[in-house]
């Protein structure tokens, strides 16, 4: 093997011959065996400020933007496969990371999912936008678990001023397992008569606009004992329980 070189071969499985001649000039009849290639895999880290994360059309790249929207053409595309982690580190300026599930996950099959950590900025939101069909997403205190039809993945995340989830569409179910760490707002965007708020430690505020009149529809708003709902009156907000 010494004396192979595999420069310039692709990922794949190859086949090599091997022969043998002595001082007499006597060959060996031919052998041969396998060379197998893999990809080197590798964690991926995000530096900020500001990263859209999105599966691409493909099923199996990742998709990441160096914007808060995911438009236009994508800065870096990678294979899932040669993803070993996925970490944010955040700037001391304010960052932002989106995860957008609606294309499917783009987090799977890396463990243990992705990591978050502001960057100790005056706004530093981790925004979650989900799929199609049912979300589940319980919020802890420094654990984002969402559970939809592809199977279920986690973010964890320190030093966020702001998580967001959006849900796209299907029946939807927001939990406050716990205090967000860092005191961290939560918010349920986009929310409609079908989803649920369900509040079980700590308080929940529900946020309101700097301009004009914002209605929040939800169809169940759940609060266990012990925690709270709140509003916050910046202007006229109107809250409606279908």
């Amino acid at each position: 093997m010494s004396n192979v070189s595999t420069t310039g071969l692709s990922t794949g499985t190859y086949t090599y011959y091997a022969v043998a001649t002595d001082a007499s000039s006597v060959t060996s009849a031919a052998s041969s065996a396998t060379l197998t290639i893999t990809p080197a895999t590798a964690p991926l880290v995000l530096a900020g400020p500001t990263n859209y994360l999105k599966l691409d059309a493909d099923g199996v790249t990742l998709d990441v933007w160096n914007n808060g929207t995911g438009s236009g053409t994508p800065d870096t595309q990678i294979a899932l496969s040669l993803i070993t982690t996925i970490s944010f580190a955040g700037t001391f300026a304010s960052d932002a990371l989106t995860v957008d599930f609606s294309a499917g996950n783009p987090l799977a099959a890396i463990t243990p999912g992705l990591s978050y950590s502001g960057g100790g900025g005056a706004s530093d939101a981790l925004n979650v936008i989900g799929t199609a069909g049912n979300d589940t997403v319980n919020v802890g205190v420094s654990s984002i678990d969402l559970s939809a039809t592809f199977g279920s993945t986690t973010i964890s995340y320190s030093g966020a001023t702001a998580i967001n989830f959006t849900g796209v569409d299907g029946t939807d179910v927001l939990t406050q397992t716990a205090q967000p760490g860092n005191n961290a707002s939560l918010a349920f965007a986009d929310s409609s008569s079908n989803d649920t708020v369900d509040v079980q430690v700590g308080t929940y505020t529900f946020g309101g606009s700097s301009s004009g009149i914002r209605q929040i529809v939800l169809g169940t708003l759940n609060v266990s004992a012990g925690a709270n709902a709140a509003y916050h009156w910046r202007r006229i907000m109107r809250i409606a329980i279908c």
